[in-house]
């Protein structure tokens, strides 16, 4: 992925900074001419960014590609994240560890974290409260009076209040609600997440700027294994393939860690298995009657969406490389199977 030309790109960024205007995720990245938020982008516009001394809040991998973000100076993003209105400027290493902590799952990269969070007022009428949470099949809605987090009501707190008094407004049945800060690690927070089944998410400031529910929690897991199992599955395919057309030296020569106790395509990298094919003389052994070229380059597609998985950096919008995953394993699939037995 290239940047645009750099003075271009900088004048543009300047200019959102200075406005202070909200744009989309969508919108920021179409500046690197990309769609979604892949590792090599991703990593690229942080680079960028920083040359400039800037950042965005909320941290544009956070939330969905249409999640609204600002441009802003790395001291404001510091000191909004740090929530409590001080600045503090990071070293070096600390730097590195912020760029490290980007690939850690974050509460706030769930989409709903970030998204536009419908709540009530304890004022409001528990009749207009329930008929919002139907609407919208809500089993609960965070009470927000005045920006700041009341606390949350939900079916089950409604049919206790109910049993001790009438509930006429939402006040009446409010409860303690379970929050976390967008920035919590998602991994540590499942515990919380699961028991209360939902957390009502905070920005460094206390914020509320979402919810996240069991449900958002499985969706979430979802996006990621599913690209995590295709990617294992064409690798396997890969694999095979080579073990089919190549002795195990050969293969393992071509390794890039030499594992003992691997022998063959086994301990191949995607990255190793796209070098060896790329060279001619395994091409012609292999036999396939495509374009090299196009080839090598379709699994360097497989490579790319590993890295990014490995990154947590995959969007919805990553859904065509996935299927040319899935296209390269049914095609490999294929024609291992259809190959006479007994071929070498």
């Amino acid at each position: 992925m290239t940047s645009p030309e750099t003075e271009a790109l900088t004048a543009t960024l300047r200019k959102l900074e200075q406005s202070g205007d909200a744009i989309t995720v969508r919108e920021l990245i179409s500046y690197w001419g990309a769609k979604g938020r892949g590792s090599q982008v991703s990593e690229q516009m942080r680079r960028d960014m920083r040359d400039q001394g800037l950042a965005t809040e909320p941290p544009f991998s956070y939330g969905s590609l249409d999640t609204p973000i600002r441009v802003v100076t790395i001291r404001e993003a510091e000191t909004i994240s740090r929530g409590d209105g001080t600045f503090h400027e990071p070293s070096s290493s600390e730097r590195s560890d912020s760029e490290e902590q980007s690939e850690t799952l974050h509460v706030g990269q769930i989409p709903s974290a970030l998204s536009d969070l419908v709540s009530v007022e304890s004022i409001t009428s528990i009749g207009r409260a329930q008929t919002l949470m139907i609407q919208h099949d809500f089993s609960q809605l965070p009470v927000v009076d005045n920006g700041d987090l009341v606390g949350i009501i939900s079916w089950e707190s409604i049919a206790q209040a109910s049993l001790r008094t009438r509930v006429k407004r939402v006040s009446d049945c409010v409860t303690e609600a379970q929050t976390l800060n967008r920035d919590a690690d998602l991994l540590a927070s499942m515990p919380v997440i699961v028991e209360a089944g939902y957390v009502i998410v905070l920005d460094p400031r206390g914020v509320p700027t979402g919810i996240v529910t069991t449900a958002d929690l499985a969706r979430q897991f979802d996006r990621l294994a599913r690209p995590f199992l295709s990617v294992g599955e064409c690798e396997r395919e890969l694999r095979k393939i080579l073990d089919g057309a190549f002795s195990k030296e050969e293969l393992h020569t071509a390794t890039r860690y030499k594992k003992p106790g691997m022998p063959g395509a086994s301990a191949m990298t995607v990255g190793d298995i796209k070098q060896f094919i790329a060279k001619p003389e395994a091409w012609g052994k292999l036999g396939l009657r495509l374009s090299h070229g196009a080839f090598v380059d379709w699994i360097e597609v497989v490579r790319q969406v590993r890295n990014d998985i490995a990154h947590f950096a995959q969007d919805d919008e990553s859904i065509e490389s996935l299927n040319q995953v899935r296209n390269l394993t049914l095609f490999l699939r294929g024609m291992r199977t259809s190959e006479p037995e007994g071929h070498k």
